[in-house]
């Protein structure tokens, strides 16, 4: 027979990595700033089944668990901010294209802009730059190159005809 402090041991490390498991992808949307990829309809379902899952294990007094599905629950609606913020205000929004492209007319040069840009500011590879390979500095300083097919971009490569 199994003891109950062993069922409480396994209940916590279950639900401490549960609790931790969207860590990687609110991170991936801090560093790519692009949640392009992300369902809406997948996030509020996910969310929402969450919240009732943590209602009932409160419920039931089952605290470990309803405390770890709680740290989840707060995860799952912070990517949803974090989508509804990226993809209406983010770098790569078009509310900051529409501002890219009024910079560059601004300055003369409305032929600069020809498709997404990466967070330095350079239009990625494939969208009709002339930069393709070109190596650029992100936020943090460190060099990347300048590819649209490099693993740490979330977002397609787009080109105006």
């Amino acid at each position: 027979m199994v003891s109950q402090t062993t069922i409480n041991v396994l209940g916590v490390i279950g639900g401490v990595v549960l609790a931790i498991c969207q860590a990687p992808q609110l991170i991936k949307l801090w560093r790519t700033k692009s949640a392009g990829d992300l369902s809406y309809l997948y996030l509020g379902l996910y969310s929402v089944g969450l919240l009732f899952i943590t209602v009932y294990l409160y419920l039931e007094k089952a605290t470990v668990g309803w405390i770890c599905e709680l740290i989840e629950t707060a995860c799952g609606f912070l990517l949803i901010i974090a989508k509804y913020w990226l993809d209406n205000w983010g770098p790569l929004s078009a509310r900051a294209q529409a501002k890219q492209r009024a910079e560059d007319s601004a300055h003369g040069n409305d032929s600069a802009y020809a498709g997404p840009l990466h967070p330095c500011g350079k239009a990625l590879a494939g969208s009709g730059s002339s930069g393709v390979g070109s190596p650029c500095n992100d936020a943090k300083g460190e060099q990347g190159i300048h590819d649209a097919d490099s693993a740490d971009m979330a977002w397609p490569a787009f080109s105006r005809v």
